[in-house]
């Protein structure tokens, strides 16, 4: 039977849509941050699923402190701010001091506040000499940039960056952890820093 022209045209229409449904869905979250103007409605994903690797509970004992960290991905977060969607690696921390429980935010894992998390984020670091630098790092190797929030201490912002490495069979995330900016009042007497030390932790794979 043959084909008319509205049928053709109906046939061309449908194409178009499928062709424009699969560019919005082939984008990498590795090239999130070279991918400026993405048309609304996008998904952004972790395509390589490098978040995979960071899943887990994470925990470095020196001395007498300890900082265990526990990591998710969450995957086709709406993000408003770009109008996109996106896959985003978050978790929530706690610290130890001779044993005793300095700050615990575990509880808040499973928040259902959309980025509600006190480590959130999908920023990618992909040059060497960025901060903080690599000098072992393979070229092209992708480190982790999250947001670390302090709930006693919002006024001050902190930021972590997350390595991941297989030593000697066992699974490990060298950590930055570094402050950006602290935002206090004369007068107020609030603490200039984060409960957590700032400092590179090595995590071991619990």
């Amino acid at each position: 039977m043959p084909v008319t022209k509205f049928k053709k045209m109906k046939i061309y229409i449908y194409i178009l849509v499928l062709l424009s449904i699969s560019c919005k869905a082939q984008y990498s979250l590795q090239n999130y941050d070279s991918a400026n103007d993405l048309p609304s409605g996008s998904y952004c994903a972790d395509t390589f699923n490098d978040f995979n690797n960071y899943e887990g509970t994470w925990k470095s004992v020196v001395g007498n402190k300890e900082f265990t960290i526990i990591l998710q991905k969450r995957t086709h977060i709406y993000y408003d701010f770009e109008d996109i969607y996106t896959d985003f690696l978050v978790g929530e921390y706690k610290y130890k001091e001779n044993n005793v429980e300095i700050i615990n935010t575990t509880s808040n894992l499973n928040t259902t506040i959309s980025l509600g998390n006190n480590i959130t984020g999908n920023l990618f670091i992909q040059d060497n000499n960025d901060f903080p630098i690599c000098d072992d790092c393979i070229p092209n190797e992708r480190r982790v940039q999250l947001f670390f929030t302090d709930p006693t201490r919002t006024h001050v912002h902190a930021l972590i960056v997350l390595r991941y490495k297989v030593e000697n069979g066992v699974q490990v995330i060298k950590a930055t952890l570094y402050e950006t900016l602290s935002i206090t009042v004369e007068g107020d007497n609030l603490p200039e820093h984060i409960t957590v030390p700032v400092g590179v932790y090595t995590l071991i794979k619990q």
